[in-house]
């Protein structure tokens, strides 16, 4: 428990390098496992404003089971 609230969000450079790419690689992989009919198309605004809903969904919920382990 001390070591993850020592290197949690970046207490060093280097674990500061590691959570910031952790994220963005983990939200890919999130959408990589939904279904083809679910994923937002690649193209359009609406694609774009469905791609940020599912996003946040996947941050709030990263965060919220982060929090809770901690």
């Amino acid at each position: 428990m001390r070591f993850l609230t020592l290197h949690l969000r970046g207490a060093t450079p280097q674990s500061r390098r590691t959570y910031e790419g952790w994220p963005e690689r983990h939200a890919q992989r999130a959408f990589d496992y939904l279904a083809e009919s679910e994923r937002p198309p690649r193209s359009s605004r609406k694609a774009r404003e469905q791609y940020a809903s599912k996003l946040m969904a996947f941050n709030f919920l990263n965060q919220l089971l982060t929090t809770a382990q901690t």
